[in-house]
């Protein structure tokens, strides 16, 4: 018999094989056409055969390093027809994948195991395939795919008759369900959770209890009753502390805070983030880092905190980008995208926009692409160019789920502020008509518990109602200051400010903008700032003070110098038309 090694170097030297570059022996193909024809020469059998020799061997040789061949022994136990551990090792591989946030080809080693898994699958590998599985597709923004995973799950759960694995396709797909995606649900997410409750009662599963509460503070936060997701949220804080469930403790940390933040004060919202913050880190968990991060970036913005907010969205961003997640990437544009907008950087701001809506789409996070249209719609109005605006806000997409409400009436109130900035005050009061239908002054899942007032304000000033723009404007801006909600204060307060004047009220309309103008240079808020120092120019310049004047005007001039630089020469051009941009340019006006 011709030796192994001599054979070997036979069929090298015809070129059909080449030695690999491994520090062991090996061999491969040169050709994939050459592989498949010597494969498809065996007998069945034998290819079957061959596959469970290797794999053996595999794991005879190397035992140590299993985990690190999952991949090439699930193929092999495939290919052998060997069902047990094509499961185990298919599993193996669709975990490291998912490790390294590989998520289509560990989805593709989780497929492998389907089939198998439901003949000689453990019941604790069905419910890790299935879980992993789903949470796969979800980050593929594969939503459809994900809940008929679940729901197979659940039907094989129930055809055999095991409430603890139903109850584990329950818990991710009303999670699926009470979040902001294109498949939400919450009245599918509330059925599932009255259920999923009763049975983890039942079973006394103290962990799934803790996951049913926090997706029921979910689905209740996103319906906009806070109180209920309040009650909801603490109780799973509670068993989580009780029991040590620190993965489930920063979840249900992560999420409460966002109920906190809408009651207020904020200050309590980000002591919990920031204790969630430090879980995320101990559990080495990237896309809940990732979202972490965004979450406080975000909730630092509409504190006013610009300075803190960027480096956590930015570290956001930088995460979403390594592990190919692109929720944590179009999350983080929910800080940096403002921040951008109202420090008047218009070009990076557009650009943030368009990219925030690319990834929104690739992600399936829906409400971030009508946030990136509606802040550029506001961009846009503001250089000048209304009706780029309104084509902008047109463009929106429709929401059928009852978390898109909150965006709808965000959009009916900048429609309004476009309106009123064009001089069309019927059509303004149509589009704040609208934005009352849906109004919820607690639901911050958008800024329209805020800019629905400002809207009205405008709108009461614009039709020379004075006290009416106070009235409406006194309790917000009271309400903005207790729970530290600073990001539109100052919108608030120049508004308030107008309408003192308007009432000859010179005295408390100065204080007024004073105040808002401490706000803007806090945030260097230049988008606003302009306006504010021409307020004050024309006050003092009335008043006699030539010298006040003459430095709030040369303020307001560089901070449109500024916005001017920093944007596109057509949004240049329409912003220095801008009548009061015009005023302050004058150099014909004292």
């Amino acid at each position: 018999m011709i030796p192994l090694d001599k054979t070997l170097d036979h069929i090298v030297d015809a070129q059909l094989l080449r030695r690999s570059n491994d520090a062991e022996p090996a061999y491969v193909f040169r050709h994939t056409l050459v592989q498949e024809i010597a494969s498809a020469s065996l007998l069945k059998q034998q290819r079957q055969e061959l596959h469970r020799r290797v794999g053996e061997t595999l794991e005879a040789l190397y035992p140590q390093q299993r985990d690190e061949l999952a991949p090439r022994l699930a193929l092999h136990f495939a290919e052998a027809k060997d069902d047990a551990k094509t499961v185990e090792y298919s599993l193996a591989a669709g975990d490291a994948a998912m490790r390294v946030y590989a998520n289509a080809e560990a989805l593709m080693f989780y497929d492998r195991a389907l089939a198998p898994a439901r003949r000689v699958a453990t019941l604790e590998q069905i419910r890790h395939l299935y879980a992993r599985r789903g949470r796969a597709l979800e980050l593929l923004a594969r939503y459809p795919e994900a809940i008929l995973n679940y729901n197979a799950l659940r039907a094989l759960a129930q055809e055999r008759a095991l409430p603890a694995l139903e109850l584990a396709a329950m818990l991710p797909l009303a999670t699926l369900f009470a979040t902001p995606n294109p498949a939400q649900d919450l009245t599918q997410a509330a059925q599932l959770n009255t259920a999923a409750l009763t049975l983890a009662r039942t079973l006394n599963d103290r962990a799934a209890q803790v996951q049913v509460l926090w997706n029921m503070m979910l689905e209740n936060y996103f319906r906009g009753d806070l109180q209920t997701a309040q009650a909801c949220g603490e109780q799973a804080l509670e068993i989580a502390r009780a029991d040590n469930l620190r993965e489930r403790l920063a979840f249900v940390l992560n999420d409460l805070s966002r109920v906190y933040f809408s009651l207020g004060p904020a200050a309590r919202a980000l002591a919990l983030l920031e204790e969630a913050r430090r879980l995320w880190l101990e559990l080495d968990n990237l896309p809940m880092l990732a979202d972490n991060l965004a979450t406080i970036g975000e909730t630092l913005v509409t504190c006013g905190e610009y300075d803190r907010a960027l480096p956590y969205a930015q570290e956001a961003q930088r995460i979403g980008e390594r592990i190919g997640n692109y929720w944590s990437q179009t999350y983080s544009h929910f800080t940096m995208l403002p921040i951008a907008a109202d420090r008047g950087e218009i070009s990076t701001a557009l650009a943030l926009a368009d990219e925030m809506v690319r990834l929104s789409d690739a992600s399936g996070f829906t409400i971030a692409r009508g946030m990136a249209i509606g802040i550029k719609a506001q961009i846009l109005a503001r250089m000048g160019n209304f009706q780029a605006a309104r084509l902008e806000i047109q463009a929106r997409p429709r929401f059928d789920t009852q978390t898109g409400s909150a965006l709808e009436t965000w959009m009916s109130a900048l429609r309004c502020m476009i309106e009123i900035a064009r001089g069309d005050l019927e059509a303004a009061a149509a589009e704040l008509q609208q934005a009352y239908l849906t109004f919820n002054a607690k639901d911050f899942t958008s800024p329209a518990p805020i800019l629905v007032p400002l809207a009205e304000g405008q709108l009461a000033l614009a039709e020379q109602r004075a006290a009416d723009a106070i009235a409406a404007l006194r309790e917000p801006i009271q309400k903005l200051g207790e729970i530290g909600v600073l990001q539109f204060l100052p919108d608030a307060l120049l508004v308030m400010g107008r309408a003192q004047l308007t009432q000859a009220d010179r005295e408390t309309a100065r204080e007024t903008f004073l105040q808002a103008r401490a706000l803007t240079q806090k945030m260097t808020l230049r988008r606003l700032e302009w306006e504010i120092n021409a307020e004050l120019w024309a006050l003092e310049n009335a008043s006699g003070n030539f010298d006040a004047a003459r430095t709030y005007r040369e303020n307001a001039r560089a901070t449109i110098s500024f916005i001017a630089e920093h944007s596109t020469p057509s949004l240049r051009a329409s912003f220095i038309n801008l009548p009061g941009v015009r005023a302050v340019l004058d150099e014909d006006a004292a």
